[in-house]
């Protein structure tokens, strides 16, 4: 039988196309092409600034630094998120906390936010900046976390590396309405893909002027920001301690064209979760679905089960059909490198159950519905065949 993936990207002619003319132009990096597809970027989101990066995690990274974090200074976010929302913040040699999340969406509780920055703010140990994971696609209530927030001065960053096409309310995901910055990851499984590749949007001119600066070096060429006053043709100025995380002009041109199809990703993956709920409809089983003012992308089609033994029953069973899935996420404090910092099993319950029970099943725009019946007789034979 032939291997499904539990996602992978969706790769047309219009790519290929887009990719080939990029490479007949005189720059394949630091181009025009990375200024269209910020551009692009914005005009979708409905932001005033986008700047480009070679991965999400090193647009968190050079979005935190520009935020000013710093040895010492803290950053809170959930424990259910891919290992780099908080690693970012380790590599500047700030701290990292936590706050749980929902049991039902594996969003941040944000009930529980809110008593942690009145503990936090007692202590004197507020962080600098919270980073709100929209996980699966799904948005929790930023309108709220940002009111909350407000009082204590905290920077938010969204990371929205799932969540590029999902809504809150009625504004797009990025557009930064109720936070600092928000960041989107191009990775070949998410919703649009440059092969790896990141941005970040805001509307804070100068932020975005600090991200661009610290994405090249630290490096200026625009004679209007020279601090030495020599304004020669060949000369340029570094003003920070930056990174080389350029996205090039391949990716860019890559990126936007898919972009252009990005109502179509999201209508797809929409279709084949209403298929997969309608299909669930009489087994022991829980799909995560958008909540309350969210409209999803849906980034995955996740499931939750009874326990960890029927979630690794199904995983097994799944993949002896060579239907792959995965596990989004282990909890980040429980990693081996974060117990160095004294974080431990037991910390954060609701994260750890909810990881233990959870399945992502496959979900991407070229999965078709033959295909998809498949997995749900599959799941629905693994799972009566476990009764017996």
């Amino acid at each position: 039988m032939k291997i499904v993936p539990y996602s992978t990207q969706s790769i047309g002619l219009p790519d290929y196309f887009s990719v080939l003319l990029a490479l007949s132009k005189d720059y394949l990096t630091q181009g025009p092409a990375i200024l269209d597809f910020e551009r692009a970027v914005n005009r979708y989101t409905n932001s005033n600034y986008c700047i480009s990066c070679n991965s999400a995690t090193n647009t968190l990274l050079i979005t935190y630094k520009a935020l000013g974090l710093s040895s010492n200074d803290i950053l809170w976010t959930t424990p259910i998120t891919f290992v780099a929302t908080s690693n970012a913040a380790l590599l500047l040699n700030a701290k990292v906390d936590f706050v749980d999340i929902e049991e039902n969406d594996g969003l941040i509780d944000i009930e529980k936010l809110e008593k942690k920055l009145v503990i936090a703010k007692e202590l004197d140990k507020l962080p600098k900046i919270i980073t709100i994971v929209h996980l699966y696609g799904n948005v929790p209530d930023m309108m709220r976390i940002r009111q909350i927030t407000n009082k204590y001065g905290v920077k938010i960053v969204e990371d929205a590396s799932h969540a590029l096409g999902s809504r809150y309310m009625s504004s797009r995901i990025g557009s930064c309405l109720y936070s600092d910055a928000c960041v989107f990851s191009f990775h070949p499984v998410k919703i649009i893909t440059t092969g790896e590749g990141g941005c970040a949007t805001t509307n804070d001119k100068a932020l975005a002027k600090k991200i661009r600066l610290l994405r090249s070096h630290g490096i200026t060429k625009d004679r209007q920001d020279f601090v030495n006053g020599s304004y020669e043709p060949w000369v340029y100025e570094q003003q920070d301690l930056g990174y080389n995380f350029r996205l090039t002009d391949l990716q860019a041109s890559l990126g936007i064209s898919q972009l252009r199809r990005i109502e179509y990703f999201k209508d797809k993956r929409r279709e084949l979760i209403l298929e997969y709920l309608k299909l669930f409809n009489d087994l022991p089983l829980e799909l995560v679905l958008e909540s309350g003012r969210c409209e999803s992308v849906y980034h995955l089609a996740v499931i939750k089960l009874t326990n960890s033994n029927q979630r690794n029953k199904i995983y097994y069973g799944l993949k002896k059909k060579s239907i792959l899935c995965q596990v989004h996420y282990l909890p980040v404090h429980l990693q081996p490198y974060y117990q160095r910092f004294g974080f431990k099993k037991g910390d954060y319950p609701v994260a750890e159950d909810f990881s233990s029970r959870i399945l992502s099943i496959p979900l991407f725009p070229n999965l078709k519905k033959r295909t998809l019946r498949s997995i749900v007789k599959s799941i629905r034979e693994i799972i009566y065949s476990s009764f017996e």
